[in-house]
């Protein structure tokens, strides 16, 4: 088996992605289509929005009414089995996201976000906005634990209006509930937004944040910053945003809060979701519940299964689903995840054995076969129609369909699925493997692994042929080996453990003439 059979089909899947990816619409939850950004033409024409909400402007700013007097206090540290949460009063909201103890992950703690500035309180999480004057300072009414549950009530009021929030924290689960309560002292009314920052740890330069939306197609949308500036939903289901291993995001919505949501995009590491709710008179009360945690699959499906998609498997879901399971089962045992991957790439190809074998006749079958019709045509080529003859009595008697492209395109949804898992997986974060190599999630600083990669690319394809074919195996090997320089060291030793041990197949087949 050939890495070059792989890297055609390989790239074709990249292109279409790539292709559909950019060439599709925006479109919000419920099918509203949100205001583009056009050139307005003399005498164009527009349809007008039926409900008063699509046309109301996006408020992403907050007019504190009260001074910072409760800033200054020492925050309410919460200590769950899952993470540490450090509540200010100053905003009743969290200031400070620490994810601890997930299954899998040698490093102890993941600082999410951490809002420690007077002048970064509008950054604070779930802090709750109104229209204007909004109240800063909030009183600690209550606080308690029973039953694997941390619950926190906070009170802030104002002339505008009184405002209670009940957060309920969970030790089995990073499910995060909030029951907010709300009554206007306004005869006009009081809006209601609440403000969720996505997750980012600032000790990963490559982290990107993106947003989150489930879609009125039922499908989980991921959209860049840039993307999402300007735009609202209506009523989502389940809206926030996310990095590289992290989710922030609203996930059930009971009483129908959120009426309208967008996000406020500050750069490529800082996007707020903000939820906006309807406008009250009197008090009214909502129960959410939010997922902050990893991107784990059995840690999602505690709270809402739809945030599987997070993990970009795709099709191949249930493939890359159990390869994990496979690799975090190794590593209980070996304790180290680059042997993990080591083991399951060793796995695999015993797995695929009989395919590959399978591909190795078919493809000795090939060559002999082009011999002998390169031999026949040769022998009749001043008698067409005896050569014609013996043509079909040879694909008669040997037949001519190989067989071996069935058995390696059977293999290439597994490699993907592998790829997949891998290039997605919170557990090789900070991993360590050995050496110079201490987080299998970034690069190989000494580019060892991508050479190797190269190296047995050009052994196990460069060695047969002319010359001719040699330049341009030399040539692809190194093409491949620059990729592997920017992917992560996990996924590189993957790619790498699979290209040699086909190299050690080989040998072994010819050494045993099988």
């Amino acid at each position: 088996m050939k890495i070059k059979e792989y890297l055609i089909p390989l790239g074709f899947v990249v292109i279409s992605t790539w292709f559909v990816q950019n060439l599709v619409f925006y479109y919000t939850g419920n099918g509203v289509i949100a205001e583009e950004k056009v050139d307005i033409k003399a005498g164009q024409s527009f349809v007008a929005p039926k409900k008063e909400q699509l046309i109301k402007p996006l408020v992403t700013e907050i007019d504190f009414v009260d001074t910072e007097i409760n800033c200054q206090k020492p925050p309410i540290t919460v200590n769950t089995e899952r993470a540490i949460v450090e509540f200010s009063s100053c905003g009743g909201a969290i200031a400070k996201f620490t994810v601890k103890n997930i299954a899998g992950i040698d490093q102890e703690q993941f600082t999410l976000f951490n809002i420690q500035q007077p002048q970064e309180r509008e950054r604070l999480a779930f802090l709750v906005a109104l229209q204007d004057k909004t109240p800063l300072n909030y009183e600690l009414t209550k606080q308690s634990y029973e039953n694997g549950v941390h619950t926190l009530i906070f009170r802030a009021q104002s002339a505008a209006a009184t405002i209670v929030k009940e957060f309920r924290l969970y030790d089995a689960s990073y499910k995060l509930d909030l029951r907010l309560s709300v009554e206007s002292h306004d005869a006009a009314g009081v809006q209601p937004r609440i403000f969720v920052p996505t997750p980012y740890l600032p000790s990963d330069p490559t982290d990107m944040v993106q947003a989150l939306i489930f879609s009125d197609s039922n499908s989980l949308e991921k959209k860049k910053p840039e993307a999402v500036d300007g735009r609202l939903w209506v009523m989502p289901t389940l809206f926030g945003g996310e990095d590289r291993y992290f989710i922030d995001a609203l996930v059930a919505d009971s009483q129908n809060f959120v009426q309208r949501a967008y996000y406020k995009a500050q750069s490529i590491h800082q996007l707020a979701a903000i939820l906006e709710g309807p406008t009250v008179k009197q008090q009214t009360s909502w129960e959410m519940s939010f997922y902050c945690g990893p991107k784990q699959l059995h840690e999602m499906a505690k709270v809402d299964s739809r945030l599987e998609s997070t993990l970009d498997y795709g099709w191949l879901s249930p493939l890359s689903k159990l390869a994990m399971a496979i690799l975090n089962f190794v590593y209980r045992y070996v304790h180290n995840y680059g042997i993990a991957i080591i083991i399951l790439t060793l796995l695999m190809k015993l797995l695929l054995i009989p395919l590959t074998f399978r591909a190795e006749r078919s493809a000795k079958k090939a060559v002999e076969m082009k011999k002998k019709l390169q031999y026949l045509e040769q022998k009749y080529k001043d008698d067409p129609e005896t050569l014609q003859r013996e043509k079909t009595e040879l694909i008669r008697k040997n037949g001519l369909f190989d067989v071996g492209c069935f058995a390696m395109v059977a293999q290439l949804p597994i490699m993907l699925a592998l790829n997949r898992a891998l290039s997605t997986s919170i557990e090789l974060y900070k991993a360590p493997f050995f050496g110079w190599i201490h987080d299998l999630s970034a690069v190989d600083s000494y580019y060892v692994l991508p050479a190797l990669v190269g190296l047995g690319i050009f052994l196990h394809s460069g060695t047969a042929g002319d010359a001719r074919q040699r330049l341009v195996t030399a040539f692809m090997a190194l093409i491949v080996g620059g990729i592997m320089t920017n992917l992560a060291a996990g996924l590189v030793l993957f790619i790498g453990m699979s290209i040699w041990l086909s190299i050690a197949q080989s040998r072994l087949q010819k050494a045993l003439h099988i």
